[in-house]
């Protein structure tokens, strides 16, 4: 029996928007059952095998807390709202925050299940829908067989490559620990296109790139990527920097670490992130690996002078070091009783290095550099430690080559908080992560020495030691919490003439953007005109930095196919019902619980100069 004969997965469609007060855009499913799923739903053996399997998915995603959504005995629609959990978890497990629960929003009779499609929402935390998806699709794949076989197991394997492959496309979609700080910041969140997000609405609206933010510019992103441009003003700056120079060769290499004495570093000079990057050489073989290493990610390599000294990350924050820590390289400690290679296995068991949703470390890993390092503390794989001791296993410090970061924001010397102060305005970046090496973080770089190694434009803020910059870095930027006054007004010619009235009433207390079904403005200018839908209408208004207020018409069923352009509004009006009346049903289900403010009915006594005056009430 097939996946497909037991659940029929007919169609899907994205939701942009927002329905029925959620917070968050969805993944609308239609499923269909089998009679062979049903039947099997009815034995009380399978609903006790499901309930396990999905406790044991929930634990591996790091999502316990679902365990009291799990039932203990399943139907079709408690299958369904448990398929939308889980679905939910996998991308819970990449630190995507989850506001809003599964919802069906259409269920046929229990007697034509197995002739109408049942529709379930599922929450999209403002990341590439293709992701829920690939989650989706593993979810269904488990159930079905869990279905089939007897005494079925969770498919670890299965589930850990499925996670990998979301894993690589999340480069490509919005930054998690800044979508979790805008929702902390009750901040509007506005995907534009690939990692570009903008947080915010209007006016009150910010973009980022990762930590790329509309104060980066351009040249000083690209001075600082460029290594030897980046040296040179720092030195014209008159900050310490190692000796360094480009080299095309291992020979050139040779020669400038005969110059200015060994050791000496080989790195990329165009890359960040640690990326082929090899430091303490000092033998031809070493420099020689290393050249090669980095010729397989550049065409630049840059040889500098081996400075002797721990690592420091030193963010910088429009001036302010607001964050370090030390890097301390990665490594393991010898308890006098295993091998290296064995210690290395057990520090990749710990909850920060396994893959999992508590992972915020490399592993590490035993390749050509660990391996001639251990040869240099004259060891191998094979030798135990005695305890204490520290095996180092990589030339870096660098997050992303195994190393860890501790916390010394409160031990840094004065003097080095304004040397990584300063290096950041003399490329004039608005954020930066400075890199010092020094031998005591504690001591002023006047007294003991030290060199800034590398300044970084786009910085990993850190998902393990600063998860609170996320929140800093965007209250930084955007105004409050983004938002600026949104009001929806459902009907026809009426709503239109409504609209129109009150961009007139206010036009001289606020830049009022408006969205009719035939024209988009800004105050007294009309900037389109045409046919226009709710939401796509609203996103070019919402994306202006001109507008300060929203108003916009409701007119028909798009804004149950798109959701709403914003999951909060502070005023709606119905200015007339939309027909036939269960189309405006739906439409107020979805308006009414998104609206924190009025809810205004013209009918009776409530004339339209009373919903004039309530426009110029919330907007001036």
């Amino acid at each position: 029996m097939t996946q497909k004969s037991l659940i029929e997965f007919s169609h899907h469609r994205y939701l942009p928007g927002y329905l029925r007060g959620r917070r968050q855009p969805g993944l609308i499913v239609s499923l269909k059952p089998s009679s062979a799923l049903l039947n099997g739903l009815a034995k009380p053996e399978k609903s006790r095998d499901l309930a396990r399997l999905a406790n044991q998915f929930n634990d591996y995603c790091g999502t316990a807390e679902n365990h009291e959504n799990t039932p203990s005995q399943y139907d079709w629609l408690a299958l369904l709202k448990q398929i939308g959990i889980c679905t939910s978890s996998v991308l819970q497990y990449f630190k995507f925050p989850q506001l809003d629960n599964p919802e069906i929003l259409f269920a046929p009779t229990s007697d034509k299940y197995l002739q109408k499609p049942t529709q379930l929402l599922i929450t999209i935390p403002h990341c590439d829908p293709s992701l829920n998806l690939k989650a989706l699709k593993l979810v269904l794949d488990i159930i079905s067989d869990a279905l089939i076989r007897e005494n079925f197991e969770l498919p670890i394997t299965k589930i850990s490559d499925v996670l990998s492959d979301i894993k690589k496309n999340l480069n490509f979609s919005v930054n998690a620990l800044f979508l979790k700080a805008a929702y902390d910041n009750e901040m509007p969140v506005l995907v534009l296109n690939g990692g570009t997000v903008q947080y915010g609405f209007g006016a009150r609206s910010e973009w980022f790139e990762h930590t790329f933010s509309m104060q980066t510019t351009n040249i000083s992103v690209r001075m600082a990527r460029d290594k030897t441009k980046c040296s040179l003003r720092l030195q014209q700056a008159g900050l310490p920097v190692a000796p360094n120079t480009k080299v095309r060769s291992t020979e050139e290499a040779l020669q400038f670490g005969k110059h200015v004495g060994f050791p000496i570093v080989i790195k990329p000079a165009n890359l960040d992130g640690g990326t082929a990057v090899t430091a303490n050489l000092s033998t031809p073989n070493e420099v020689r690996a290393a050249v090669q290493k980095v010729q397989k990610v550049s065409k630049q390599i840059r040889a500098e002078k081996h400075i002797i000294g721990r690592d420091y990350r030193l963010t910088v924050l429009d001036g302010r070091v607001v964050w370090a820590v030390e890097r301390v390289p990665g490594g393991v400690f010898g308890d006098g009783e295993n091998t290296v290679e064995q210690l290395i296995a057990k520090e990749n068991e710990t909850l920060n290095r396994r893959q999992g949703p508590a992972q915020t470390l490399q592993p590490l890993t035993l390749n050509n550099e660990s391996m001639s390092l251990l040869t240099k503390q004259k060891l191998s794989k094979d030798t135990v430690p005695t305890k204490g001791t520290f095996v180092r296993l990589s030339s870096i410090a660098n997050v992303a080559t195994g190393g860890r970061p501790v916390p010394v924001f409160e031990q840094v010397h004065p003097d080095n908080i304004k040397l990584a102060e300063r290096a950041a305005r003399a490329l004039r970046l608005d954020i930066a992560g400075v890199d010092i090496l020094i031998r005591d973080i504690t001591k002023s770089w006047r007294e003991v020495g030290g060199v800034i190694c590398e300044v970084n434009g786009q910085p990993d803020l850190g998902a393990t030691t600063a998860l609170h910059l996320y929140s800093d870095v965007l209250r930084s930027r955007v105004a409050g919490t983004g938002r600026i006054p949104i009001i929806a007004v459902v009907g026809g010619a009426k709503a239109a003439a409504l609209i129109k009235r009150g961009v007139e009433a206010t036009s001289d207390a606020v830049s009022l953007g408006w969205m009719s079904t035939s024209a988009i403005g800004i105050g007294d200018a009309v900037l389109q005109t045409g046919k226009f839908k709710s939401f796509s209408g609203s996103q070019i208004l919402l994306t202006d930095n001109q507008v300060e207020a929203l108003i916009f018409q409701v007119s028909g069923e798009d804004i149950l196919q798109t959701g709403l352009p914003s999951d909060r509004l502070d005023l709606v009006i119905i200015a007339d019902e939309i027909s036939p009346p269960p189309l405006h049903r739906e439409i107020e289900k979805s308006l009414i619980p998104a609206c924190s403010g009025d809810v205004i009915r013209l009918a009776g006594d409530v004339s339209e100069q009373t919903a004039v005056d309530s426009i110029m009430r919330l907007l001036t």
